[in-house]
C-alpha cells in the first residue's frame, strides 16, 4: 500500500513537472515567434506614405496589445517603433504618448540609446510646435547621455548634431548652425545606410545659414547640389522607406521658394510655395506648414516692389487666412487632452514603479509646458505677429501700414507722412554682414520708436525703409519730428565705431491727396543731394 502512495506522488511530481517544461517550451516559443514577428515588422517597415504609416501603426499596435507575451526589451522595441511612425505622420497626441512610455521603459532598462533617440525625436516636435528652447533642451539632454558602446555614442553624436544644426539654421543662429554642421561632419559614416540622406541634411542646413546670412549665390550652388541628391535617393531602392517629403523635399521647397522671392522672382516663389504647401497637406503636417507659411511671408515683407505688391498681397492674404484657420482648429481641449493623457500615463507607471520618478516628471513637464507654450503663443500671435507685426524689428509692418494709411488718410484732416531709408545700408550688409544689418534694423526701430508719441506710430515698408504716420500734426510739427530722427539716428552708438544715417521725405494732407507719392518724391530729392537730410515742401 505504501509502494502504491508512491508511485501515485511520483506520477503527480512527473506530470507538474513535465507541465511546466512544456509551458516553459511554450512561452520560449511565443517569445521566439513574437521575436521573429517584431523582426519582420522592422524589416518591412513602410513609412514612405501616409497610408503605410497608418498600416504600420495598425500592426505594431495590435503586437503591443499582446504585450503580456512581450519581454520588456521587445516591449520597448514596438514602442519606439510606434512611437516614431506616429510622430512622423504627425499624430503629436498619440506619438507624445508612445514617446513618454517608451523614455520610461527604456530608462529603467538602462537603454540609453533608445532613450536618447526619442528624445530627438521630440525635439523635432517642439521645433514644428515652434517651442526651440525646449527642442534644444531635448537634444542636448539626449546628448549628455552616457554609451558603453561607440558605435551607439557616435549614432547620437550624428543624429543629435543633425536635428541641432536644423534648429539653429532655422532660428536664424547661423554661426551656431555652421560649427555644429562641422561637429556633424566628424561623426558621419560612409559605411551608414543613410549617409547620403545625413549628408543632403547637413547641405540643408548650411545652404539655410547661408542664405540668412545674405551668401544667396553659395546657397543656390548648395541647392543645386541638394537637387541632383534628392533625385538619386528618390530612384534608390535603399531608400524607398524613408520618408523624404519630410526629411528632405519639404526643407528643400522652402528654401528654394524664399530664394527665388528675394531674388525677385515673385512668380517663380510663389509656384514652389504652393507646391510645398501641397506636400505638407499630402503628409498631413500642419504645423510643418504653418512654420513654413511664416518664413516665406517674411520674406515676401521684405522683397515686395511696386510691380509685384498685387500679386503679394493676394497670395499673402490667402496664406494669412489658411494660417488663421490653423490656429483656430487649435483649442484648449487639445492642449487638455495631451496634459491629461501624459499623466494618466504618468501615474499608472508610477504605481507600479517609483524608481525613475524624477526623470519621468522631468520629461512630462517639458512636454506639458512645450504644448501649452506653442498653444499661448499661437493664440497671441494670431492678430498681431502673424498679421501686423514685422518679426525681426518688432514694429508694424508693411501689411498693417497700408490698413491704417487708408483709413487716416480718408478720416484725419492733419496727417502727415514720413518715409525713411537707411542711407548706405547695403554696403552696411556687405561690409559687416548680415546679421549686423539685422542688428542696425532692430536697433534703428527701437530708437525711432522711443522718440514718437501715442500719436505716431512707425512701420517697416520694406527692406531699410520705413514709414511714420504722423496723426492731427501740422507740417512744422512733422517736419520736426523729422529732424528729430534724423539728429537721433545719426548719433546713435552701434557696434564696429560706425555711424548711420538716415534720408527723409516728408509730406501733409494739408498739401496733396496722395502724400505717399509726394513723400517718396521728397525722399528721393534727400538721397540725390547727399543724403542725411530731410526734404519737404512748403504749403501752398
Amino acid at each position: 500500500m505504501e509502494k502504491y502512495k508512491f508511485s501515485v506522488k511520483t506520477f503527480i511530481f512527473i506530470v507538474i513537472f513535465l507541465s511546466f517544461i512544456v509551458s516553459a517550451f511554450s512561452f520560449t516559443g511565443i517569445l521566439i515567434k513574437n521575436s521573429k514577428l517584431i523582426e519582420k515588422n522592422i524589416t518591412s517597415l513602410k513609412i514612405d506614405t501616409k497610408e503605410s504609416r497608418d498600416q504600420t501603426i495598425k500592426n505594431l499596435t495590435n503586437l503591443l496589445n499582446e504585450r503580456r507575451f512581450l519581454s520588456k526589451n521587445q516591449q520597448l522595441t514596438v514602442l519606439k517603433m510606434i512611437s516614431t511612425t506616429y510622430l512622423i505622420n504627425f499624430d503629436y497626441i498619440n506619438g507624445l504618448e508612445y514617446a513618454i512610455e517608451t523614455i520610461y521603459l527604456s530608462k529603467k532598462l538602462g537603454d540609453n540609446m533608445t532613450c536618447a533617440s526619442v528624445l530627438i525625436d521630440l525635439s523635432n516636435v517642439f521645433s514644428d510646435l515652434g517651442a526651440y528652447d525646449i527642442a534644444e533642451d531635448s537634444i542636448k539632454h539626449a546628448l549628455s547621455l552616457q554609451f558603453d558602446n561607440e558605435n551607439d555614442r557616435n549614432a547620437v553624436n550624428l543624429y543629435a548634431n543633425i536635428n541641432l544644426a536644423e534648429l539653429y539654421s532655422k532660428t536664424y543662429r547661423t554661426k551656431e548652425a555652421l560649427e555644429t554642421i562641422e561637429v556633424a561632419l566628424n561623426y558621419t559614416n560612409p559605411k551608414r545606410r543613410f549617409h547620403q540622406m545625413d549628408l543632403l541634411s547637413l547641405s540643408l542646413s548650411k545652404a539655410r545659414s547661408l542664405f540668412y546670412e545674405g551668401k544667396v549665390s553659395e546657397a543656390k550652388s548648395i541647392l543645386a547640389d541638394i537637387e541632383k541628391g534628392i533625385h538619386e535617393i528618390e530612384n534608390n531602392p535603399v531608400f524607398n522607406d524613408i520618408n523624404l517629403a519630410f526629411n528632405l523635399q519639404i526643407p528643400y521647397l522652402s528654401l528654394i521658394s524664399q530664394i527665388q522671392i528675394s531674388e525677385g522672382y515673385i512668380s517663380k516663389g510663389i509656384e514652389s510655395s504652393k507646391e510645398l504647401f501641397e506636400l505638407c497637406d499630402l503628409e498631413g503636417s500642419n504645423e510643418t506648414k504653418r512654420t513654413y507659411m511664416n518664413s516665406i511671408l517674411r520674406v515676401l515683407q521684405i522683397s515686395s516692389t511696386e510691380d509685384s505688391i498685387d500679386e503679394i498681397k493676394l497670395f499673402e492674404t490667402e496664406m494669412l487666412k489658411e494660417l488663421n484657420n490653423m490656429i483656430n482648429n487649435k483649442n484648449h481641449i487639445f492642449v487638455d487632452f495631451i496634459i491629461n493623457s501624459c499623466e494618466a500615463k504618468f501615474d499608472v507607471m508610477d504605481s507600479k514603479e517609483t524608481q525613475l520618478k524624477v526623470v519621468i516628471k522631468f520629461i512630462f513637464i517639458i512636454l506639458a509646458l512645450s504644448i501649452i507654450l506653442v498653444i499661448v503663443s499661437v493664440y497671441a500671435r494670431n492678430s498681431k505677429i502673424q498679421t501686423e507685426i514685422d518679426e525681426l524689428t518688432q514694429i508694424y509692418n508693411r501689411r498693417k501700414f497700408n490698413l491704417d494709411y487708408k483709413k487716416s488718410i480718408s478720416t484725419i484732416k492733419n496727417l502727415g507722412l514720413l518715409i525713411i531709408d537707411i542711407d548706405h545700408f547695403k554696403a552696411i550688409n556687405d561690409d559687416f554682414g548680415h546679421d549686423f544689418g539685422d542688428i542696425v534694423l532692430k536697433e534703428l526701430s527701437s530708437k525711432i520708436k522711443t522718440k514718437l508719441s501715442k500719436n505716431e506710430d512707425v512701420f517697416r515698408y520694406g527692406g531699410e525703409e520705413f514709414c511714420v504716420l504722423c496723426r492731427d500734426r501740422t507740417l512744422d510739427e512733422v517736419v520736426k519730428i523729422a529732424e528729430v530722427l534724423r539728429f537721433e539716428i545719426e548719433h546713435m552708438p552701434l557696434d564696429n565705431n560706425i555711424s548711420v544715417t538716415i534720408s527723409l521725405g516728408v509730406a501733409h494732407s494739408k498739401q496733396t491727396n496722395d502724400i505717399f507719392k509726394l513723400a517718396d518724391n521728397n525722399l528721393y530729392k534727400s538721397k540725390e543731394s547727399g543724403r542725411n537730410k530731410v526734404t519737404y515742401t512748403d504749403l501752398p
